[in-house]
């Protein structure tokens, strides 16, 4: 499954699929997901801290001023 496809009151951004669709991506799954991916690159290194670190990367995007614009621009409502 394409991480855009899963959606949430919050989104993180909006992609596009081969045939025009929007398919918006949700802030929570992305976080988490940057997350887990971040603590498994940086293993080696200290996990823990890649690993908030890909949770925090996002969080101004919860701000309702971001919500609107990504809702405008990408005309998902």
């Amino acid at each position: 499954m394409n991480d855009c496809e899963q959606s949430s009151r919050f989104l993180a951004h909006v992609c596009t699929d081969a045939s025009g669709l929007l398919l918006p991506h949700g802030l929570p799954q992305h976080l988490r997901g940057v997350a887990e991916l971040a603590a498994a690159r940086a293993r080696p290194y200290g996990a823990d801290w890649a690993r908030l670190a890909g949770l925090w990367h996002d969080l101004g995007k919860y701000a309702p001023q971001f919500q609107s614009m990504i809702r405008r621009e990408a005309t998902v409502q």
